[in-house]
């Protein structure tokens, strides 16, 4: 596959996520990987069921895709140990996907997670 088929895999997840469907979501992700993503997917609806993901800029070179990709939402149900906030969001991070057989099969994520807690009120010292 080209780069700009991988990229294409990428955009078409990030929509599906977007639109809040997960089971079209899981068709781009390699079937070891579905369970944690499905689990993580439904996380994240949960606690900011108003999520939404603008792609900032995009890269690809082999069966790699570097995205870095901005998040917005409102807090409305526990993040972890913190309850809902009501807060909105702004989370920027990058995250680094590989693309096996057609599918994503890794993906490793970098992102300023303490902005994220102090947006959410959390105070970290």
């Amino acid at each position: 596959m080209s780069a700009e088929d991988n990229k294409a895999i990428v955009r078409d997840w990030l929509d599906a996520r977007n639109a809040h469907d997960v089971e079209a979501a899981m068709k781009f992700w390699a079937v070891h990987r579905q369970n944690d993503i499905r689990d993580a997917f439904n996380g994240f609806t949960r606690t900011f069921p108003d999520l939404s993901i603008t792609i900032l800029d995009m890269i690809a070179e082999g069966d790699k895709v570097a995205c870095l990709r901005e998040l917005h939402g409102t807090h409305l149900g526990s993040f972890g140990k913190i309850s809902a906030t009501g807060h909105k969001i702004s989370w920027r991070a990058m995250d680094l996907y590989t693309i096996t057989d057609e599918k994503i099969s890794d993906i490793i994520r970098m992102g300023d997670n303490l902005d994220l807690l102090q947006q959410l009120g959390v105070s970290v010292s």
